[in-house]
């Protein structure tokens, strides 16, 4: 099993290829640069079911929960 950092930098790898972080300068994102709410959200938004469960190895159910309630539901 891969470690939790090597999980967020590959997560964020594909976040940056599917660019989730358009409004961004590209040179400011980084695993340091990125709050976990922001990264939570992205990956919410543009990754698929097999990465949103390494999503769940990285931050506790409630944490998520917590973003997509707050970020993404009140979208609707």
């Amino acid at each position: 099993m891969e470690n939790k950092q090597k999980i967020k930098n590959n997560l964020l790898h594909t976040l940056q290829k599917l660019n989730a972080f358009w409004s961004y300068n590209a040179a400011d994102i980084s695993e340091h640069t990125v709050g976990d709410e922001l990264f939570i959200e992205k990956s919410l938004r543009y990754l698929d079911i097999d990465d949103l469960k390494k999503l769940f190895l990285l931050y506790p159910h409630k944490k998520i929960k917590e973003v997509w309630k707050t970020q993404l539901c009140t979208l609707v």
